[in-house]
């Protein structure tokens, strides 16, 4: 939104890594609609990008039309087209809707027939902002069926195809660095845990927002009492994910989106949880299904999986002592 910020931001982050022996590794998300100068610079200074489209073209242009209401398939399929052609790495970022969901696996479909990205990356509305009260929520047992039909098809293609809250081969009990690691660096100067928070004016700001770079002193000034508070959301805190079978694995969702479904500032449940459960089922089936029906096969047993083995052994064993 301010190109020349941009731009000239990254050329000094890289004069200054390069002063102190180090590397600048760009990325960003778009929303596609970029003139050729704009495509040509992210392809020249970054790793890679993930680009928003809904699927066919008829989807896209209406659930993302321009300001002016004037279509967006077009100029976003052309960015996709220059990208494939110079050979550089995009995923591809969808919304589903009410709208769309039925079509999701026609969407993908397409997608894959005219578009090379490394991964496509699938998630309903939030119910939150611009889509909290349209009346386009996604039901959660259309979406997983939709889902896994598509999924099928990017499977075919080596194409990677997930929802972000589905993730057997993750065992966390954080969704993200938003829980007191983030470091995001506002152009007011602010520092907030999670980039879905870039200023004051967003909801939750006070939340979020634990620190701000001082012009007098030239250094950084946190709120650490805000800061130990993030570092608390983690999924032994969250008492509605407690008997929850996917909970080390979501370790309780996106918390900006979550926040939003609380009731004070307890999580309170929301239609992805049962996404995430059906699509974490699934998983785990197919995981069984390729061990030859085996739950636990070697070779699958990775170190996070051998240190929580271990701590579970040694509470059994103080308990035993106990």
């Amino acid at each position: 939104m301010n190109w020349e910020v941009l731009t000239k931001s990254f050329e000094y982050a890289k004069r200054l890594a390069r002063s102190n022996g180090m590397q600048v590794h760009g990325h960003m998300a778009t929303n596609g609609v970029l003139s050729y100068e704009k495509r040509q610079w992210i392809a020249n200074h970054f790793c890679g990008v993930n680009v928003s489209i809904d699927g066919l073209p008829d989807v896209q242009n209406i659930q993302r039309p321009m300001h002016s209401g004037r279509q967006s398939s077009d100029d976003v399929f052309e960015t996709v087209r220059f990208f494939d052609n110079v050979q550089f790495r995009y995923g591809i970022r969808m919304t589903v809707t009410a709208l769309s969901v039925e079509r999701l696996p026609q969407s993908i479909a397409y997608l894959l027939e005219n578009t090379h990205p490394t991964h496509i990356q699938v998630e309903p509305m939030y119910l939150l902002g611009r889509g909290k009260d349209i009346g386009m929520a996604v039901e959660p047992l259309a979406f997983v069926q939709a889902f896994m039909e598509a999924r099928s098809m990017a499977r075919q293609c080596n194409v990677d195809m997930f929802y972000s809250a589905a993730r057997m081969d993750v065992l966390t009990n954080r969704f993200c660095q938003s829980c007191g690691e983030g470091f995001n660096l506002t152009p007011q100067g602010l520092v907030s845990s999670c980039y879905e928070v870039p200023g004051p004016e967003f909801e939750f700001a006070d939340e979020f927002i634990f620190g701000r770079y001082k012009n007098d002193s030239q250094r950084f000034e946190f709120d650490e009492e805000k800061l130990m508070r993030l570092r608390d959301r983690s999924i032994e805190h969250i008492a509605w994910c407690e008997k929850c079978f996917c909970k080390w694995h979501c370790a309780g969702d996106c918390v900006y989106k979550t926040r939003h479904r609380s009731v004070e500032l307890d999580f309170a449940g929301d239609p992805r949880c049962e996404i995430t459960r059906l699509l974490t089922l699934q998983q785990i089936l197919e995981k069984i299904g390729q061990n030859g029906g085996k739950v636990w096969a070697e070779g699958y047993i990775t170190e996070a999986l051998r240190r929580i083995a271990a701590q579970y052994s040694n509470n059994l064993l103080n308990a035993g002592e106990a």
